[in-house]
């Protein structure tokens, strides 16, 4: 971006001094001024043409490999989602997205688990001592490392060995939750 201010900026200036020199020579009504006015608007005006049509070849270039960098990252997030359980909740863990294998492990429809609480798969009876570790090392900003034994949507017990972190914004507040999992066996 700054590079391409300084370009528009030596056009500019050139295009300043072309005008210039012929201002000049027309006052002046001098031929050999005039002649030297024109060979340097010619060179200046060749210079500007050579210097927008590299300027537009990098751009494309700049483009093309961009496009390709956009079409391996839309390819490596399909392959996350399609083997990575995962989810991201809001800062008061209600689900905002899932994996595709996410879903499709819980049994429940990607419209079913937004909004709702992990809960919706986790088992119901525990305790508050459970979760109290898991709070606080998220909060200070580590990664919880854990086991989970959840249920499917047809109450079919399976086990995960889960990562928790928290997603912060540029303060530093907490502006969600990523769960990152893998199936294991169950005790």
């Amino acid at each position: 971006m700054f590079n391409k201010r300084i370009d528009t900026n030596i056009n500019f200036i050139l295009l300043l001094l072309i005008e210039l020199l012929v201002l000049i020579t027309l006052i002046s009504n001098n031929n050999i001024l005039l002649a030297l006015a024109m060979s340097l608007t010619i060179i200046l005006t060749i210079y500007i043409i050579k210097k927008n049509n590299y300027l537009k070849k990098l751009y494309e270039n700049e483009s093309q490999k961009l496009e390709k960098t956009k079409i391996k990252l839309n390819e490596f997030d399909r392959i996350i989602r399609e083997n990575t359980l995962f989810s991201i909740t809001d800062r008061y863990w209600n689900i905002e997205n899932v994996s595709d294998s996410f879903e499709k492990l819980s049994g429940y429809s990607k419209e079913e688990l937004i909004g709702q609480r992990h809960l919706i798969i986790q088992r119901k009876d525990q305790t508050d001592e459970f979760y109290t570790p898991i709070i606080n090392t998220i909060y200070q900003n580590k990664t919880w490392k854990g086991k989970f034994t959840n249920y499917t949507k047809d109450g079919k017990k399976y086990c995960t060995q889960t990562n928790i972190l928290s997603l912060r914004d540029e303060k530093e507040e907490i502006t969600g939750f990523m769960t990152s999992s893998k199936l294991i066996e169950c005790d």
